[in-house]
């Protein structure tokens, strides 16, 4: 094994267990004892994969929880928000090297105004983690690749943990509906990496150095965003995450000379992504590649296990992204470790 980005994702593994062992007693998720659950709202605020992780931790708190939920990125936040920064709002800091220049403004900004702040990053020596109110180390371990991968899915998992506590505590769950969930993201995290075999039979078919068009409805546009921005860091291919809803008003007309769509579905098709395919089929004919846990009308997909909880299905669409990003990078012949012009802050 050749590649730290590929090494990475295969540890995964490791590092969801160290989360279960350190977060988990007894299957029920036990946060730092400064976490507090009076707030109104939590707003996520981050750069890069960190923000796609902010955006599941969005995602989640809206599913799981009574508390109102929003994101920006580091430096909109920093721009916009300068005079409306409020104190029944905690503030959620995702950095995985915790030294995230604009993250960091963003952090001092939020605490000069007296506001709660929540740090999750993979390093507990950095400025972001010391400096919140409240810490937690996603405990992802040393991560050398340029491009995130275990550190992604750690982020992950911690704000998946986080609206856990929250909706226990409201309520909204009972501890017997999430039981088992995080080993059954484990579970994910090893069945999908034996789907590189399939991945290695399809990539010339996914691979497509002008660009890449990527779909999803729900979480798994939000992976899809993650995706997009793996193939663009290692790969440097222009490739493009939209809504499944949203492609059709306007962006299909990228139909007209790029034909390949990923699409990345959940295990229910909804009458929104039932009607974008009609439409791109009836005008375009475009060759829609799948990667889905149901059978599909496709002409290739890439199957995956289905899974009851949502951090599992989360997990294992992240991970099976992650492969085809580097399978691509690996296609296009670049330095999949170190991309061009691009650096770790914290290894």
């Amino acid at each position: 094994m050749h590649s730290l980005m590929l090494k990475e994702i295969y540890q995964q593994k490791e590092a969801l267990q160290r989360l279960k062992q350190f977060y988990f007693i007894d299957n029920e998720p036990v946060l730092p004892s400064k976490m507090r659950y009076d707030f109104n709202e939590i707003k996520f605020i981050a750069s890069g994969s960190s923000y796609n992780a902010g955006l599941i931790g969005n995602y989640l708190f809206s599913k799981y929880t009574n508390k109102r939920s929003s994101f920006d990125y580091s430096s909109e936040f920093i721009k916009n928000c300068a005079n409306n920064i409020k104190k029944d709002t905690l503030y959620c800091f995702i950095s995985q090297s915790g030294e995230t220049y604009d993250t960091k403004l963003a952090l001092e900004l939020v605490k000069s105004k007296g506001a709660m702040t929540l740090s999750v990053t993979n390093n507990p020596n950095s400025f972001i983690y010391i400096n919140s109110d409240i810490k937690i180390d996603s405990l992802a371990g040393t991560e050398r690749a340029i491009a995130a991968t275990k550190s992604f899915l750690t982020s992950v998992v911690c704000v998946w943990m986080i609206a856990v506590s929250f909706a226990i505590k409201e309520g909204k769950i009972s501890l017997e509906e999430e039981k088992d969930f995080l080993d059954e993201a484990i579970k994910a995290s090893i069945e999908t990496m034996k789907s590189e075999k399939e991945i290695k039979l399809l990539i010339d078919e996914i691979y497509d150095e002008k660009g890449l068009i990527l779909i999803g409805e729900g979480f798994p546009y939000i992976i899809s965003r993650e995706f997009a921005l793996k193939i663009k860091e290692t790969s440097y291919i222009n490739a493009n995450a939209y809504p499944t809803g949203e492609f059709i008003h306007g962006h299909t007309a990228l139909l007209n000379r790029d034909k390949k769509v990923i699409a990345l579905l959940d295990e229910t098709i909804s009458e929104t992504e039932l009607y974008a395919f009609k439409k791109m089929k009836d005008n375009f004919s475009p060759d829609i590649i799948a990667i889905s846990p149901v059978k599909t009308d496709f002409k290739n997909t890439l199957k995956l296990n289905n899974y009851k909880s949502q951090i599992a299905k989360i997990t294992a669409l992240t991970v099976i992204c992650q492969l085809l990003s580097y399978h691509i990078a690996l296609k296009s012949g670049n330095d999949i470790d170190n991309p061009e012009g691009l650096y770790k802050i914290v290894k």
